[in-house]
């Protein structure tokens, strides 16, 4: 009888064993389903977005690959040669940004020349995520730069390129006219980064997570990852149209940007240690009301450090003062452009329109 009721007590536990192997088999089967599908939709979304956001520039060779440039101007020819003006974008961004806010108003009196960080808009990024580094990424600009005839330009790094941008007047002393920070991140914060741009940087989900919800999930979410880049301000209209924002959402560019992220605070945090050895003549702009890259930690504190370094207080402003504040943030990039790189540095100042 116990034996019996043993058997009975057995076969009631492997039924249910196999009830749930059944149960999680379907789970997995399901989710297997899903993911399959949503890598058809980013597969086909991949190809609609490169149809619908073409090169508008060159592509250049380097060590990273082909780098996709922009490069106009000037349209009036000066009495003095005057610098190229370099432009480059900051996350989740390309050169369409730079194209939109600068490039017109610039163009008349400079070269002007916008780049596609490595990975993201058009370029590409042989080197994987060992290109992720502010540094490597400098020198990939010096090696476009070098390939362009250009010697002593006024570089303007925007958000995570501000990073780029101080890197290159560390590692390359004496090879730029001046520098510009606009709303620069170049010291290590207490917050991390948000986490789907955490996990797109990761080895293994991120290559998972970048081909199959980050695309459907940026669609739903572009306005809330715009609007807060403007706030208070708006995004001048059909922002993520003309800028070709939605190149950002193709997963190799996913994956690219996360990996930035990830790596971008152990840099700096590094960096900010030798900001004093700048000797180039440096603007740096930040907008009181940036939410994004906080002035007190980054723009202010760079400001600080460098020598030679003109602080511009945008009050109000967000974290897009090229869009939000066009006319000023062109007339200081004109002045350093046409400042005597001869003369002493510049006093310090601060500035506060």
């Amino acid at each position: 009888m116990v034996r019996r009721r043993r058997c009975a007590h057995r076969l009631s536990c492997t039924g249910a064993v196999r009830v749930m192997l059944r149960a999680f088999k379907n789970v997995v089967g399901t989710i297997a389903g899903v993911l399959l599908l949503f890598a058809g939709v980013t597969a086909v979304g991949d190809f609609l977005i490169d149809w619908a956001n073409p090169p508008i520039g060159q592509f250049i060779d380097t060590s990273s690959g082909r780098q996709h440039v922009l490069d106009v101007g000037p349209e009036d020819k000066p009495a003095q040669p005057t610098p190229a003006i370099v432009l480059v974008h900051g996350a989740n961004s390309n050169l369409g940004d730079m194209r939109l806010a600068l490039v017109a108003r610039l163009r008349s009196r400079n070269r002007v020349i916008a780049i596609d960080r490595p990975g993201h808009g058009w370029s590409e990024r042989a080197g994987g995520a060992a290109d992720a580094a502010p540094r490597r990424q400098a020198a990939v600009v010096r090696e476009v730069l070098s390939k362009l005839g250009v010697t002593r330009p006024v570089l303007l790094g925007h958000s995570w390129a501000g990073a780029l941008a101080a890197a290159y007047a560390l590692d390359y002393p004496g090879e730029l006219h001046g520098l510009v920070l606009l709303a620069p991140a170049t010291h290590p914060w207490a917050t991390g980064v948000p986490w789907h741009f955490g996990l797109a940087g990761t080895p293994w989900l991120g290559p998972l997570f970048a081909r199959t919800l980050a695309q459907p999930l940026g669609y739903l979410m572009l306005d809330r990852f715009v609007g807060p880049a403007f706030a208070p301000q708006g995004a001048p209209p059909d922002y993520v149209e003309r800028a070709s924002i939605s190149l950002a959402l193709r997963p190799a560019t996913v994956m690219a940007n996360g990996e930035d992220l990830n790596r971008l605070e152990a840099f700096v945090a590094a960096q900010a240690t030798r900001y004093e050895l700048i000797k180039t003549r440096t603007v740096v702009i930040t907008g009181t009301a940036d939410g994004i890259v906080s002035p007190r930690i980054h723009a202010r504190a760079i400001a600080a450090q460098i020598p030679a370094a003109q602080l511009v207080v945008l009050q109000g402003i967000g974290h897009m003062p090229h869009h939000a504040d066009t006319a000023r943030v062109v007339a200081a990039i004109e002045a350093l452009a046409a400042a005597d790189q001869d003369a002493a540095a510049a006093p310090r100042a601060t500035h506060r329109p």
